[in-house]
C-alpha cells in the first residue's frame, strides 16, 4: 500500500534555484506602491 504513494523529492536549495519562478509578491507590491507614490 505505501508503494502507491510518491515520496517527497529531496532537493537542496541549489536544485530549486534552477526552476523558473515568479517574482516575490512582496517586492512587486512594494514597487507598485512606490510607483504610485511617485505619480
Amino acid at each position: 500500500m505505501s508503494g502507491d504513494f510518491h515520496r517527497p523529492a529531496l532537493f537542496g536549495g541549489r536544485e530549486f534555484e534552477a526552476f523558473a519562478g515568479a517574482d516575490d509578491p512582496a517586492a512587486v507590491t512594494r514597487a507598485a506602491h512606490r510607483s504610485a507614490q511617485l505619480l
